[in-house]
């Protein structure tokens, strides 16, 4: 099974368009990273870059998965953020109870107001 790291490679790769241009994006030496394309592809099963001496270009499964895995990144650092949130207490429900007659009363009117304003929305 791959995992992120290979999909970030390979991203790298079928953006840049060049094992070259990529391994300097990814701060990494050429071999590592092309035997990790290598490594994703045999664990798929199907070739997702067309290579030559001087091109490189993508197969029409590579498009695929190209798209398939800027999603699976995104989601992961989405994972990630809401994670670091909730750790942060930068999540969950607040629910506030009052009387409407306490909306009368200055004060309780301006806490209640500021309260819901200073508080993230969540989804």
């Amino acid at each position: 099974m791959f995992d992120l790291r290979q999909l970030r490679y390979f991203v790298a790769v079928a953006e840049e368009l060049s094992f070259t241009r990529a391994a300097l994006r990814l701060h990494l030496s050429q071999p590592p990273l092309s035997q990790q394309i290598k490594s994703l592809e045999q664990d798929l099963g199907v070739r997702l870059l067309e290579r030559s001496k001087r091109h490189v270009s993508l197969t029409e499964p590579g498009r695929v998965f190209l798209e398939q895995a800027r999603q699976i990144l995104a989601k992961a650092d989405e994972a990630r953020s809401q994670v670091v949130a909730a750790a942060a207490g930068h999540s969950g429900h607040l629910r506030l109870a009052y009387t409407v007659s306490a909306l009368f009363i200055r004060p309780c009117h301006g806490s209640c107001c500021a309260t819901g304003r200073s508080l993230p929305r969540s989804g």
